[in-house]
């Protein structure tokens, strides 16, 4: 990325402490403490179980990246493709997320092929999953993922999916990622694909009552023949 693009980005963060605003890439911001992120993941973790938490936060970066590209379309689309690509990380790193290391790029629109990798140093998203629940078995960088899938799909103008392979939240020595366009997912990855998707609340909502409902009807047959053992037993 160029020297003037990187100083036309962070020049895009002004604050006005008299007014009490913050603007990143000309739309109003503000600063979150990472604990305040980390106290967020565990509600939705607690509260909604972990899959419903990671389609929510997942959702929420791909939602962040997609209006950040949308912001700078117009003044980064006639720098070409890889220059706008690579205006995510930077924004990532100027928004205090995490340090972005692409290593790969490979662009070409006459294909519709779009290839590129890298790596995440410092992730706010892992340091406070293993703050709070240790180390995972899985990657846990779900905002990142979200916000990379977002912005690339803007910048493609296809549908993109960023798959994190290795995380330091699950002890890994730092946080490996790579970008494809969503129809080059295979079955191995197609797991993937519903945390980009609408989460359907109320469906879920219906599951976890119709669990709790049979788990109930269970206690109460367990106590009904508990009570018919102790009234047949001798005195």
């Amino acid at each position: 990325m160029t020297a003037n693009v990187i100083t036309q980005l962070e020049d895009m963060v002004e604050f006005d402490p008299k007014q009490g605003i913050i603007t990143f890439c000309g739309r109003r911001a503000i600063l979150v403490n990472t604990n305040g992120m980390g106290s967020l993941r565990q509600e939705l973790i607690e509260t909604l179980g972990r899959d419903i938490a990671k389609v929510i936060l997942t959702r929420y970066g791909f939602s962040c990246g997609k209006e950040d590209a949308e912001t700078l379309d117009i003044d980064l689309r006639s720098k070409g493709l890889a220059e706008f690509v690579l205006a995510g990380p930077r924004l990532h790193m100027i928004a205090g997320i995490t340090q972005v290391i692409p290593d790969r790029l490979e662009v070409n629109p006459e294909t519709g092929q779009y290839d590129m990798s890298g790596r995440w140093i410092g992730s706010y998203e892992a340091e406070q999953h293993l703050k709070l629940y240790g180390t995972d078995d899985e990657s846990v960088c779900w905002t990142l993922a979200g916000y990379a899938s977002g912005f690339s799909t803007v910048v493609f103008d296809t549908p993109m999916i960023c798959v994190e392979h290795n995380c330091e939240g699950r002890g890994d020595d730092c946080c490996c990622w790579s970008l494809m366009p969503a129809d080059e997912c295979g079955p191995e990855r197609g797991e993937i694909r519903k945390y980009f998707k609408p989460l359907n609340i109320h469906s879920h909502i219906n599951l976890l009552e119709q669990k709790v409902s049979e788990r109930t009807q269970a206690l109460e047959a367990s106590e009904q023949r508990y009570r018919e053992l102790l009234k047949n037993l001798p005195d």
